[in-house]
């Protein structure tokens, strides 16, 4: 009686993986991605990239794991990103949506991140390294904390309610913090030798513009 119930068990282990993976395989036609492979938890890793953009998803349709290319789940109405790639090799794409937070987001983007039109207060949960621009542009951030650590080019934060830039990313090419309601630009602590090349904090009421440069 003991084996019949564990053959039982694998039998349905069996129909469910079955189920799971024909499930998972329909999606993957549907939009058109390629060159792809299901863990046995499910997750898909992508050689190449993936467009989910245009959709009106409120949440992604599987589970992703490693994207070697761009994934864009922009121009929908999602409000989590659970399910997305752990690690994007691209571009990741997220930009108008209704999120407001990036909890879910890969650990780590070799190129661009974009999440600007959403309605993010924070940035908890982002990336932490980012090979090329961040921008969390025209949101309703309060609050720079939980921004990546490194971004390897741009980093635009322009148009929010930010009253401070604490938790700014340490390494940065170029700042862009235009239209908040700064009043100075304590909490940005980038060094020249990282490569910092400039600020545009224009839009906002400075009282004093000083600490650009810092440990």
């Amino acid at each position: 009686m003991k084996h019949l119930k564990l053959y039982e068990n694998f039998k349905n282990n069996l129909i469910f993986e079955s189920k799971m993976v024909k499930s998972i395989e329909k999606i993957c036609k549907k939009y058109s991605i390629e060159n792809y492979t299901i863990s046995s938890d499910g997750t898909v890793d992508v050689t190449g990239d993936v467009d989910l953009a245009n959709n009106d998803f409120k949440i992604l349709p599987i589970k992703f794991g490693k994207i070697t290319g761009d994934f864009e789940c922009d121009n929908n109405k999602l409000k989590t990103l659970e399910g997305s790639p752990t690690e994007v090799g691209g571009t990741f794409y997220c930009q108008i949506n209704e999120l407001v937070t990036l909890e879910g987001s890969p650990k780590e983007v070799g190129g661009d991140f974009y999440c600007s039109f959403n309605q993010l207060i924070t940035l908890e949960g982002a990336p932490i390294k980012v090979g090329d621009s961040f921008c969390c542009d025209n949101n309703q951030l309060v609050t720079l904390k939980g921004s990546p650590n490194s971004v390897g080019e741009d980093f635009d934060c322009s148009n929010n309610n930010l009253i401070s830039l604490d938790g700014a990313p340490k390494e940065v090419d170029f700042f862009y913090c235009s239209n908040n309601n700064l009043i100075s630009l304590d909490g940005i602590s980038i060094s020249m030798s990282n490569g910092f090349s400039g600020i545009n904090c224009s839009g906002n009421p400075i009282s004093q513009v000083y600490r650009l440069f810092g440990s």
